[in-house]
């Protein structure tokens, strides 16, 4: 994903967690029938954001993409650590800004994105 070329202006990250963690639904399941069919329930976060991507494709914003992106990655993380403990209902809401935060920095520290990653502050 290319961002498109605009002048650095520092983002608001908080804000850019809150808007894109309301793309997504307030609570998830994790489908059960998918583990019984040779699936894994961790599909159905993938599902979602395939939905989420869908929806921002005309999106003029480029960083509400990445930030969909990441907010994935850290709400993906989640829904493994629920699977393990045998639980199968996960909340956005759970996705702390700090472990999103955590995402975008790591991929922003890609060297793809040297150009724009001190917009974000790193």
């Amino acid at each position: 994903m290319l961002l498109s070329r605009r002048p650095k202006v520092p983002i608001d990250s908080l804000q850019l967690f809150n808007r894109v963690r309301a793309l997504w639904p307030d609570v998830i399941i994790l489908k059960r029938e998918a583990a019984r069919n040779n699936g894994d329930p961790i599909w159905t976060i993938v599902g979602i954001y395939d939905e989420v991507e869908a929806q921002l494709s005309n999106e003029g914003d480029d960083w509400i993409r990445l930030a969909a992106w990441a907010f994935h990655q850290a709400l993906f993380e989640r829904a493994k650590k629920k699977l393990q403990a045998g639980e199968y209902t996960l909340r956005a809401a759970e996705v702390s800004f700090e472990e999103f935060d955590g995402q975008m920095k790591e991929n922003l520290s890609d060297q793809s994105w040297a150009h724009i990653r001190n917009e974000y502050g790193c």
